[in-house]
Order: structure tokens, then sequence, then C-alpha cells
């Protein structure tokens, strides 16, 4: 992990730990149900948050696409996802600690992917645009 990568991913697990995922999430809420709405998701659909924070947009793509789609989401934060697995989450979603410019995921796995307030945080971001176009 780089010296970036370290410094981001300690900075987020302290706003986990001090619960500061929940003002995040809601202070990014009203542009993701705008997004969401955006995306076009259908049922049985295959989606991606990268930087899934606390898992909030997560649960809510879920809910859009219903028990046959399948809804994962990656943060560099341990913190975070810890937090994310926290809260009862329906059983086609699930989460991964993960750097993001290289995405743990087979090509073509993904109908959609989103992303809030992330790839600026990485070392490379082109390279994370990349892997995401690919997954």
């Amino acid at each position: 992990m780089s010296k970036q990568a370290l410094q981001v991913s300690q900075t987020f697990d302290q706003w986990a730990q001090s619960g500061k995922s929940e003002s995040m999430a809601d202070g990014h809420w009203p542009i993701v149900e705008q997004i969401l709405d955006k995306m076009d998701l259908q049922p049985s659909m295959k989606v991606l948050d990268v930087g899934c924070g606390n898992g909030y947009a997560v649960r809510a793509m879920a809910e859009k696409i219903g028990s046959d789609g399948q809804v994962a989401g990656i943060d560099i934060s341990k913190s975070m996802i810890e937090k994310a697995n926290s809260f009862n989450n329906p059983p086609n979603t699930e989460f991964q600690v993960s750097l993001g410019e290289t995405i743990p995921f087979a090509n073509d796995t993904f109908d959609r992917i989103l992303s809030v307030e992330c790839i600026y945080y990485a070392d490379k971001p082109l390279n994370v645009l990349k892997d995401m176009f690919r997954t």
C-alpha cells in the first residue's frame, strides 16, 4: 500500500470509528438518490459501489434491483467495511476491503458501477477508472 493510500485508509478508519460515516452518508444521499434514479437499475443486475463507505448506497441499490441481483461494495477502509457489515444488509450484498486501483472482480462482472467522492483519493485515478470500466 502506498503512503497516500495508507493515509486515506487511516483517515476513513478514524471517521468510521467516530461515527462520521453516518453524517457522510446523510450528506451524500441527496446526490446519490439522483444518480440512482438515472442509473436505470433493473432487476437481476450486478452493481458495484467503489468507495462504498458504510454501505448506504449498496443497500439502496439492492432494494432497487431485488433479490435476483447482486450488489458489491468496496472501500479502502477496513473500518468502513466493518461498519457496512454491521447493518442488516440484504442477502444479495457483499462488502470487501480493496484499494480500488485494482478492483477484485473478473472482467465484465458488473452492469453498473457507482462511485461517489472516491476516485480523487487514489494515487492514480486514471487506473481506477480503467479498472472500473474493465469490471
